[in-house]
C-alpha cells in the first residue's frame, strides 16, 4: 500500500511538469510566430516605402526631364551659352542648381534634386527620394548637340576695295574758269592733266594731299585754314589697284518712266530669287531719278558700257539711307545730285568713269579711275567699313513656296540638349 501512495504521489508531479512544459512550448511558438508575423508586417511596410520612394524619385526626375528635353538654344560661335533661358540647362561647368519644392501628396514622400554641369557636353540631375525611413536616388544624364549653320552669304570688306580718302586715278577738270573743290579728308591723285583753264581750280583739303610728284598745273590746295599746302608723295606701299565688285546673283533692273524707286521694286520682288537689294544698268543711258527709303542699303552696278545719270533722293524718314555704286570697265557715273541724308559710296573700276556736276554736295566716299570735276564739289568724306555681300546660297530646303526672308543666314552655333539614359549607380 506505501509503494502504490508513492507511485500516485509520483505520477502528479510529472504531470504538473509536462504541463508546465508544454505551456511554455506553446508560449514560445506563440512568441516566434507573432515576431515572424511583426517582422514579415515590418518587412512589407519598408519593401512599400522603398519602392514608393523610388517612384516617387522616378516621379522627380522625370519631371525635370520634361522642362529639359529638347531645350535649345542659339547664338553666336562660341558664345551660345550666354543665350541659356532655360534656369534648369545650366550654362558653365562646375554650376550646381538644387531642386525643391515638388509638391508632392504626403503619400508619395519627398524629394529634392541636384543639377550639375559636368562638362561641355553632360548635365547630371540627381534625385532623393525619401518615403518614412526608406531612401532611394536615381539619376540622369543629358547630353548636348552642337549644329555649326555657316554662312549663306558671302562678303567682302568695304574697306578693303575702296581707298582710305578720296582718291582719283585721273582728276580732271572742265573749262569752267574757276571752281572750289572741298575734301573733308585725305586726297590722292596719281594723275593730272593739265586743265583747259590753269591756275583758276582749288582744293581745299583737310586732310593730307598725296600725287604721284607730277605737275599740278596751278591747281592751288589749301588746308582748311586757308593756308596753302602741297603734296605729298604717294606711300610706296598703297595699293593703286582699282577693284570691281560684282554680286554672283540676280540683279534687280533699274527701270521707270517716272524714276525708279529701289525700295519699292526690292519689297515686292521673290526674296528667294533676289535676297538682297542688288540691281543693275545693263547697257543703255538711265536719266530719271532714283528713290530709296531710309534705314536701308542698296546696291548698284552699272555694267556693259551702260551710264546713269545719278540723281539720288531719299524717300522720307530721318535716318540715313547707304548706296553703294560698282562702275565697270567702260561705264559711266554722271553725278547729278545726292539727297543729303543718303550716304553715297561709288567704286570706279579701272577703264570708269564718274562724273561730278558743278554744286554737288555729298557724304560718303569716291575711288575711281577718272574722276572729272565740272565745277564748285563739296564732299565730307566718309570711309565704309561695312561688308559688302557678293554670293548667296540659300539654306538647305528652301525653295518654292516658302516665305522670303530679306535676313539670309548668318554663322550661328545651335545647342540641343537631349535625355541620355538614366544612371542609377
Amino acid at each position: 500500500m506505501k509503494m502504490l501512495s508513492r507511485l500516485r504521489k509520483h505520477n502528479n508531479g510529472s504531470a504538473i511538469a509536462w504541463a508546465v512544459l508544454s505551456m511554455l512550448i506553446l508560449t514560445i511558438l506563440v512568441a516566434g510566430a507573432l515576431a515572424i508575423g511583426l517582422a514579415y508586417a515590418r518587412h512589407s511596410i519598408n519593401d512599400i516605402n522603398e519602392k514608393q520612394a523610388y517612384l516617387t524619385a522616378r516621379s522627380a526626375l522625370n519631371a525635370i526631364i520634361s522642362k529639359m528635353d529638347g531645350y535649345t538654344a542659339e547664338g553666336p560661335i562660341g558664345a551660345v551659352e550666354a543665350n541659356y533661358d532655360n534656369p534648369l540647362v545650366l550654362k558653365y561647368v562646375g554650376n550646381t542648381l538644387t531642386v525643391d519644392g515638388f509638391n508632392f501628396p504626403e503619400s508619395m514622400g519627398t524629394a529634392s534634386a541636384i543639377i550639375e554641369r559636368l562638362d561641355s557636353d553632360r548635365i547630371k540631375i540627381l534625385v532623393t527620394a525619401q518615403k518614412s525611413s526608406q531612401t532611394e536616388n536615381i539619376a540622369a544624364i543629358f547630353k548636348r548637340s552642337v549644329q555649326i549653320i555657316e554662312s549663306t552669304v558671302e562678303y567682302t570688306s568695304a574697306s578693303a576695295v575702296f581707298k582710305d580718302g578720296f582718291f582719283a586715278t585721273t582728276a580732271m577738270f572742265s573749262d569752267k574758269g574757276k571752281m572750289y573743290i572741298t575734301i573733308t579728308g585725305d586726297l590722292y591723285i596719281t594723275e593730272m592733266p593739265k586743265p583747259p583753264s590753269p591756275g583758276q581750280k582749288y582744293y581745299f583739303v583737310g586732310g593730307d594731299l598725296y600725287t604721284d610728284g607730277s605737275q599740278t598745273w596751278g591747281v592751288h590746295f589749301y588746308d582748311d585754314e586757308n593756308h596753302k599746302i602741297y603734296p605729298q608723295d604717294i606711300p610706296e606701299d598703297m595699293d593703286l589697284n582699282l577693284y570691281e565688285v560684282s554680286w554672283d546673283g540676280n540683279y534687280l533692273p533699274i527701270t521707270g518712266a517716272a524714276g525708279c524707286d529701289l525700295t519699292e521694286s526690292f519689297n515686292s520682288a521673290d526674296h528667294n530669287d533676289f535676297p538682297f537689294p542688288w540691281f543693275r544698268l545693263q547697257g543703255g543711258t538711265y536719266s530719271k531719278d532714283i528713290f530709296v527709303a531710309d534705314d536701308s542699303t542698296y546696291y548698284i552696278k552699272l555694267s556693259n558700257d551702260s551710264t546713269l545719270d545719278f540723281d539720288l533722293q531719299k524717300t522720307g524718314g530721318e535716318n540715313k539711307a547707304n548706296v553703294f555704286v560698282f562702275i565697270d570697265d567702260g561705264s559711266t557715273l554722271n553725278l547729278k545730285a545726292v539727297d543729303p541724308d543718303i550716304n553715297l559710296y561709288a567704286l570706279g573700276a579701272a577703264g570708269s568713269s564718274i562724273n561730278i556736276a558743278d554744286g554737288v554736295t555729298m557724304t560718303g566716299a569716291l575711288t575711281g579711275a577718272n574722276i572729272t570735276f565740272e565745277g564748285d564739289f563739296y564732299i565730307n568724306h566718309s570711309q565704309p567699313s561695312c561688308e559688302i555681300p557678293v554670293s548667296y546660297t540659300p539654306p538647305e530646303g528652301s525653295g518654292e513656296g516658302e516665305d522670303p526672308s530679306t535676313e539670309p543666314e548668318e554663322p550661328k552655333e545651335i545647342h540641343t540638349w537631349s535625355f541620355e539614359y538614366y544612371d542609377n549607380d
